[in-house]
């Protein structure tokens, strides 16, 4: 209900005091709204500068579509799902440019949801592989390597948090992601990567003794057929120091895990 009224007063624009420009487009927009859900226009509206007398502000360099996407959002909490999907790297960077927090956290949360989703098909496979085509189609790369670049774009408290759902698809991925040529030509171009991988390195303890026995039947498994499980993060998706376990299920055991 909140949503649909937020809606129906930014399309008509009733009692709006102040005036947002953006290319060829302009919106009567809400102090009373805008204002305390984003601190850029908080900054502009209530601060010491010429837009707080004049009410109105001209918007450079972005595009007027992602300007009416972030100003939808402030109005209705909502932003269209295939934008989020699509296009998430540039709408965070939207959502840090007008430091919009809540919108910030819930792409957050979709980007963690894939890239958990990724790195777990990456290292359930039996063996390492160097050329990611043979684990993710086109798409997925690409969405998979905007976000590392991306995190890496800034060094905002936002991208900060960026930056570790990134080094928790390295860790949860079981470090496979560092044999794939690609990403060690990305690192090439993001020093401070390599760094952080260099960190996690000597928090985490990498083994070759996987083991034998499925946890479920007892019985003797193969290497070509377990399935080993890292357990890493906590509910909270917090870094926490824990003591992690691989396990081994058998092929029988497996699909009823």
């Amino acid at each position: 209900m909140l949503s649909e009224s937020g809606e129906d007063l930014l399309k008509s624009g009733m009692f709006s005091d102040v005036r947002v420009k953006c290319g060829d487009q302009v919106w009567q927009l809400h102090k009373t709204i805008i204002c305390p859900r984003c601190p850029y226009f908080n900054k502009a509206f209530n601060g010491p500068f010429m837009e707080a007398t004049t009410g109105e502000i001209t918007i450079q360099d972005q595009v007027p579509d992602d300007i009416n996407h972030i100003i939808h959002f402030l109005y209705t909490g909502k932003v269209p799902q295939n934008l989020v999907q699509s296009r998430p790297c540039d709408l965070f960077k939207l959502a840090d440019f007008f430091q919009i927090r809540s919108l910030v956290k819930k792409i957050i949360s979709i980007i963690d949801l894939k890239l958990d989703e990724m790195a777990a098909r990456l290292r359930d496979l039996p063996r390492t592989p160097t050329d990611l085509q043979k684990v993710f189609n086109d798409e997925e790369i690409g969405y998979l390597f905007r976000a590392i670049e991306a995190s890496y774009a800034s060094e905002s408290p936002f991208y900060i948090l960026f930056r570790d759902l990134v080094k928790d698809f390295i860790v949860m991925s079981g470090f496979r992601i560092t044999k794939c040529n690609r990403f060690l030509t990305t690192l090439e171009s993001i020093p401070e990567l390599a760094v952080d991988i260099i960190k996690l390195l000597q928090h985490s303890t990498i083994t070759t003794n996987f083991p034998s026995g499925c946890r479920k039947c007892g019985g003797k498994t193969s290497s070509d057929e377990s399935v080993y499980r890292w357990v890493g993060k906590d509910i909270n998706k917090r870094r926490i120091s824990v003591k992690r376990t691989l396990r081994s299920i058998c092929g029988d055991c497996k699909n009823s895990y």
